[in-house]
């Protein structure tokens, strides 16, 4: 499940990895700069300001950590909903997927961020996606009990009838 997903990577996101001093005591991966660690450190901070500053000064909005989460990933995980129209405008994918699969949209699903849910669904996120074990986002409403999710999710065309790579729907 995305709970289980999420157990490795939260504790990255919230002990502050994109730390100015964090990035020059360890080893980063090569294909991290130190303007994409501000950029998604600025977007799980909820820095509009900071983020906008970032992508206007050429850091893409698709910026990928070494999971292959992005900022939009980091604005639905952590409900960042006035960051979604910044992201847009500077061409972010609502249909990007990390390492597993994931994407905003389930992030969004699953910790029941319902308004964030409406924005990437108007940002064009596709709501039959699945992630490399088959879970779909209403699956994931569904398993947390955000029933008024799961409805979103069905009037947008998610299919109730898709089955995870075990047969379950």
């Amino acid at each position: 499940s995305l709970i289980t997903e999420l157990r490795g990577y939260g504790e990255a996101y919230s002990v502050t990895p994109y730390h100015p001093r964090a990035i020059r005591q360890r080893q980063l991966p090569p294909t991290l700069k130190s303007r994409e660690l501000e950029l998604l450190r600025s977007i799980e901070l909820g820095e509009i300001t900071r983020a906008r500053a970032l992508m206007g000064a050429g850091v893409s909005a698709n910026t990928k950590d070494r999971h292959g989460w992005t900022p939009l990933m980091l604005a639905a995980l952590h409900d960042r909903v006035t960051l979604v129209p910044v992201l847009s405008a500077h061409g972010a994918d609502p249909n990007t997927k990390n390492m597993k699969g994931i994407t905003a949209l389930m992030l969004a699903a699953n910790n029941g961020h319902r308004e964030m849910v409406r924005l990437l669904i108007e940002q064009g996120a596709l709501v039959n996606a699945k992630t490399t074990g088959g879970w779909t986002a209403l699956m994931y409403a569904a398993w947390r009990g955000h029933t008024a999710i799961a409805s979103e999710l069905l009037r947008a065309g998610a299919y109730p009838s898709v089955a995870d790579s075990q047969g379950w729907t």
